[in-house]
């Protein structure tokens, strides 16, 4: 029997993945899950959807969020979840407000960072074997 203490997954090789060390699962953080076809976050217990396409500046983004922390349900869990998600698909900080500068961007950039740079459903992060 293999010692789970022996089975890790490295930070480079999360990121391979797609995962920058925020999902809990190849496309889930927390309550949210990535539905790849149509772009959105979905909240999995209300079905609550973030259409990301429409994510096209932090403006947009701090509505998103802002719009689920005024949910009766949108507790701090969820927001945070909420964030990371975004995070880890489009790269808010970087791609959105570099030194604090609005950038806006299209609805096909957010496509292609999505597929590009986002998770990649079909591709599960490989656990491998590390035997010290």
């Amino acid at each position: 029997m293999t010692d789970p203490r022996k089975l890790l997954i490295t930070p480079a090789e999360l990121e391979r993945a797609g995962l920058r060390g925020h999902a809990t699962a190849p496309d889930v953080w927390g309550p949210w899950r990535l539905i790849a076809s149509t772009y959105e976050l979905e909240h999995a217990r209300y079905g609550y959807r973030v259409d990301l396409e429409r994510c096209t500046s932090s403006a947009e983004i701090l509505d998103r969020v802002v719009q689920i922390a005024g949910k009766r349900w949108g507790d701090d869990s969820t927001v945070a979840y909420l964030v990371r998600a975004i995070d880890d698909l489009l790269h808010i900080q970087g791609s959105f407000c570099p030194g604090g500068a609005d950038k806006r961007h299209t609805p096909a950039w957010i496509r292609g960072r999505v597929r590009g740079r986002g998770l990649r459903l079909e591709e599960p992060p490989r656990i491998r074997q590390r035997i010290r």
